[in-house]
């Protein structure tokens, strides 16, 4: 309860589609590990749920240009989308707008209003993977969804080594985004929640703040440190009780333990 009214949870969504693609190009290596990236993709009936729940429970949602500067906690809520997929728009949008909810979706400028796939799709090209077009990003920036960057290509930056393309990579994709919908960018997603000191003074020039991927107990418990913003995933198999518990830090705290850390690395030895 403590944890509850002094802590606003980021929650990590990609996409919100019900298909499901043939196990050949389903399962990819990414870090190291066999990633089965339908994971990302969240039922539009369980998002439905989820965002339904927000609005009864009677959550304030933020968008990330204000999770810097807002100071008051309790029921707070920031949802964010990464890469800038079309069913975004499509499935997302609609639900977001009929419960009144905001959002941040993090753009990766190379890829929208256009008919290439991200590298993650590279073996699957099919309608679904297309990203958004400027026309709907103006839409839906009129109507609460907050826009941040995302890079251009979509390249782990910790695998950039030549200063003027990282310079590049962070800074241009916001003045291109800024160029359509006509607002300040102020928050940056790192690809792959891939960052290192460098990266992370590079995005302090242009950003308010930075959003991550989930860690464990190397980023404070209550995100002190807003260029390194840790989120809560939301994945296709979480039910409505894991989505609670993600949402109110349950899952959070308990990754963070010690007890947890060393299971996770036996499972990961057993495997």
């Amino acid at each position: 309860l403590v944890f509850k009214r002094n802590f606003i949870p980021v929650l990590m969504y990609h996409r919100v589609n019900d298909s499901l693609r043939e196990n050949e190009v389903r399962y990819i290596k990414h870090k190291g590990t066999i990633l089965d990236i339908d994971s990302m993709k969240v039922p539009v009936y369980n998002f439905k749920k989820q965002m339904e729940y927000l609005a009864r429970k009677k959550y304030h949602s933020i968008s990330m240009n204000e999770y810097h500067l807002t100071k008051q906690k309790g029921k707070r809520v920031a949802i964010t989308f990464d890469d800038g997929y079309e069913d975004n728009y499509i499935n997302a949008y609609p639900i977001l707008l009929d419960n009144r909810l905001k959002a941040t979706i993090y753009l990766t400028t190379g890829y929208i209003d256009t008919k290439k796939v991200l590298p993650i799709d590279q073996a699957d090209i099919n309608n679904n993977n297309f990203l958004l077009s400027w026309e709907q990003v103006v839409e839906m920036n009129s109507n609460g969804i907050t826009f941040g960057g995302h890079t251009i290509t979509h390249e782990w930056l910790t695998n950039i080594k030549n200063e003027m393309d990282l310079e590049k990579e962070i800074s241009s994709c916001k003045k291109t985004i800024e160029s359509y919908i006509g607002k300040n960018v102020e928050s940056f997603a790192y690809p792959a929640g891939m960052y290192n000191d460098k990266i992370i003074d590079v995005v302090r020039n242009h950003y308010q703040n930075a959003v991550i991927t989930a860690r464990g107990s190397d980023i404070s418990l209550f995100n002190n440190d807003n260029y390194q913003i840790e989120r809560e995933a939301i994945s296709r198999t979480d039910s409505i009780l894991m989505f609670k518990i993600k949402l109110w830090g349950i899952h959070r705290y308990v990754r963070k333990q010690w007890w947890y850390i060393m299971l996770r690395r036996i499972m990961k030895w057993i495997k």
